[in-house]
């Protein structure tokens, strides 16, 4: 939990406001009675019209004093609550941003935006709430029972005969309550998860009409999810009916033995009036320490959950100064391998090559061989498990995160837009570039075509994963992306698989002119996207089974010679069926 106090000491001073103020409030409420009883006995009853006034003066004085202090803790708690939901909003978000392909695949997606949303948000109100709480009850239980003795101490063991009962009570409730909040959360995980995969799949469910089978998943865990809550809300819902019983009855003996005693005269009406109302204070302090005992569980559970995050150690490491990185002229594996963790064998083996300034180094095999995973390792995406990868000559590991990936630019496989304008999206790769850099990286990209017929050019909306387009042209538009960044490197994974063969001729040859000063690589299905490639690595089965141009593989290379046969044979169906 070291992660989460470190948050919560910046706002010692707030918390330490919060103390003052629950402690003067606790002071205002605990003086109210004994007003009351001087107000009675000796004003109201003697019809003393001083003291009526005077004792009554002081009572509306106390009673607005506590309203005061009870709006300043509200606020004071809500202003710690939302500040610390905030900076450990940002400390998780910032977190998970670093985090390896690995780090990711320990919780899951869902699990890290419920941590983040849900768990943070109930944390930092039980934090709150109960903070105040854990010092007010207390205070105010005791305060008031000791109030009570010196009212009368015959009528104080009446009521501290009821507490015993109600706290047995509450302790088993909140002992079976503690395990459902951590059933709870985790099927909360999994019904997001659920959600999640049947909206970024929804064309995949309704291809194959399967609509029914996922609203059949669904029901199924949220009818457990029902069954839990429903469980939870009966148990909670003893709470008030089993205090409320005690306390009845217990006040219902206060005043049958106080009216004993008034008759005996042993007792005055004002301190009858008195301790019933420290009975209702006593009432207070233990819904508050029921409340307490019900929110602590729950707080345990998101704290632990948000704590898991914070403390999780990344895979990879970065150094924390700048190498001084400035331009990548070379490239280097070095008996390079790499196996994911759990895996029965790696994905990559040895692989050995070198990549200079001005070539374009081709990636191909077959799918599962380990093309992408040999670009997400020159991204430090993920790490090499043995060997060495070389920039310069130096190990990558010498370089820091923000360095090393502003030398390069990347198109992923999944053609990812994220909501905004044209604009927006160019400027992932350039910050500061101007419309003309973006309208000459578009007309390399071969995009500025379908760009310039929008009506609002540069500043059209992208939709959510850029859904208004199609896969051409939000291919294209990454690849502008990437060209605005003028890198040292460029990445394109498999990104011309979307594109027809006169467009990706037609971009291949834009490339080819922009990117003599850079270092290409290009992973790719069809033997078209590579045959002007300096240097192909052709993968089978996480091995570098061949190194050459294109008219060296298809004269010497199997594996090379089965994927050009394996497309023309495909090629030459589509002709025919055309």
């Amino acid at each position: 939990m070291k992660q989460i106090m470190n948050h919560v000491r910046r706002y010692r001073v707030l918390l330490a406001g919060i103390v003052v103020l629950t402690i003067l409030q606790v002071g205002s409420s605990l003086l109210s009675p004994t007003i009351l009883a001087s107000l009675v006995s000796n004003g109201i009853l003697k019809q003393n019209q001083a003291v009526i006034l005077q004792q009554g003066g002081l009572m509306l004085l106390t009673s607005t004093l506590d309203l005061v202090l009870s709006i300043l803790v509200v606020r004071f708690i809500g202003k710690f609550s939302a500040g610390l939901s905030k900076d450990l909003r940002l400390s998780m978000f910032t977190k998970i941003q670093h985090f390896s392909t690995q780090d990711f695949q320990k919780l899951g997606t869902s699990s890290y935006i419920n941590r983040t949303t849900r768990d943070i948000q109930s944390l930092a109100q039980t934090l709150g709430f109960s903070m105040s709480m854990v010092l007010m009850a207390p205070l105010l239980l005791v305060g008031s029972i000791i109030l009570s003795v010196r009212m009368n101490f015959t009528l104080s063991l009446v009521l501290l005969g009821s507490i015993p009962f109600l706290g047995i009570a509450v302790a088993l409730l909140v002992k079976t309550v503690s395990k459902d909040f951590t059933i709870m959360r985790q099927m909360t995980d999994t019904l997001t998860q659920i959600i999640r995969d049947s909206l970024t799949g929804i064309r995949v469910i309704r291809a194959f009409n399967k609509s029914e089978y996922e609203v059949e998943r669904f029901d199924k865990v949220n009818e457990k999810y029902r069954e839990l809550i429903f469980r939870m809300n009966i148990k909670f819902s003893l709470i008030m009916p089993l205090m409320m019983i005690t306390i009845n009855f217990a006040n219902l003996a206060v005043v049958l033995v106080g009216a004993h005693l008034i008759q005996a005269s042993q007792l005055e009406v004002g301190a009858l009036m008195a301790v019933i109302q420290y009975s209702v204070l006593v009432l207070v302090a233990l819904l508050m320490l029921s409340f307490i005992f019900v929110m602590i569980p729950q707080g345990l559970v998101a704290a632990k959950r948000v704590n898991e995050v914070l403390e999780q150690e990344n895979i990879q490491t970065f150094v924390s100064e700048d190498y001084g990185l400035e331009k990548i002229d070379t490239v280097e594996f070095k008996d390079v391998s790499f196996k994911y963790e759990g895996a029965e064998k790696a994905m990559l083996n040895h692989v050995d090559f070198t990549a200079k300034v001005g070539e374009k180094i081709a990636i191909i095999g077959s799918t599962g061989a380990g093309k992408s995973t040999l670009v997400n390792l020159l991204m430090r995406f993920l790490d090499i498990t043995s060997g060495e990868l070389l920039m310069n000559d130096v190990n990558i590991r010498e370089f820091t995160e923000k360095e090393l990936r502003e030398q390069i630019a990347f198109v992923p496989q999944n053609r990812m837009l994220f909501e905004g304008s044209i604009r927006d999206n160019l400027r992932f790769g350039n910050e500061h570039a101007t419309d003309e850099e973006m309208i000459q990286a578009l007309k390399q990209a071969e995009a500025w075509e379908f760009v310039s017929s929008l009506e609002e050019g540069l500043d059209a909306h992208v939709e959510q994963k850029g859904d208004n387009f199609s896969g051409g042209q939000k291919q294209r538009l990454s690849i502008a992306r990437a060209l605005v960044k003028q890198a040292s490197i460029y990445v394109y994974d498999d990104s011309f698989s979307a594109l027809d063969a006169k467009t990706e001729a037609k971009l291949r040859a834009n490339l080819a002119e922009i990117n003599q000063q850079s270092i290409i690589f290009v992973v790719a299905q069809r033997i078209s996207s590579v045959t002007d490639a300096t240097k192909i690595i052709v993968l089978h089965e996480g091995n570098v089974v061949g190194i050459g141009t294109h008219d060296e593989l298809k004269e010497s290379n199997q594996i090379y010679q089965e994927i050009m046969n394996s497309q023309s044979s495909l090629e030459e169906m589509e002709d025919t069926h055309e």
